[in-house]
């Protein structure tokens, strides 16, 4: 594998993703990819039972966190070379979202976000993703206290706003989690 960044698994990756090991019929959404570290960690660990899938939303453009993306975008290709469980969609967010909901509903088990670290960004990938997302399934998002990147948890924060959680007896429909700079919300 070709990886210019370090990174490790977390903890809310593997309290969520660990039961769906070897099980059929998992899918998982990630958005933002860069080298494919986390798509291959989930295609292999975590969604490798039968009829399971990662599908991944990146637009590999260049961007202030993002050094290199043409290499970076090479590097990926080349992680996921051996996999046959990863569906690639090479875009915004903001754009094959909607195009995934107009085909399907209660698609994923698990949402990973880890994409344009902008506080639109995150609240539209958190509007857009969410009604993908199966009962039962989580969203993570990450970066979710990390202070250099604000418009994340403000992303985050407006969402849960919006989807007016305190009047529906928060934390109830939705489970909150925080672990590893992150955020997750269970359906």
């Amino acid at each position: 594998m070709k990886f210019t960044q370090s990174w490790r698994c977390t903890e809310l990756l593997n309290k969520f993703c660990f039961k769906h090991k070897n099980k059929s019929n998992i899918h998982f959404l990630e958005i933002g990819a860069y080298e494919g570290k986390t798509t291959t960690l989930l295609a292999d660990k975590f969604c490798n039972g039968e009829n399971s899938s990662v599908d991944v939303i990146d637009p590999w453009e260049e961007y202030w966190d993002a050094p290199n993306i043409e290499q970076a975008y090479e590097n990926f290709k080349y992680n996921i070379q051996n996999f046959d469980n990863i569906n690639v969609y090479k875009g915004k967010s903001q754009d094959i979202l909607p195009w995934i909901a107009l085909r399907t509903t209660n698609r994923y088990d698990m949402i990973y976000i880890d994409g344009d670290h902008t506080e639109e960004s995150t609240y539209m990938d958190l509007k857009f993703s969410y009604p993908l997302l199966k009962d039962g399934g989580v969203i993570i998002v990450d970066d979710y206290t990390d202070e250099t990147l604000p418009g994340i948890k403000i992303g985050v924060d407006n969402w849960i706003k919006s989807q007016n959680l305190l009047a529906k007896g928060y934390p109830t429909p939705f489970k909150l989690f925080t672990g590893d700079r992150q955020f997750a919300i269970q359906k």
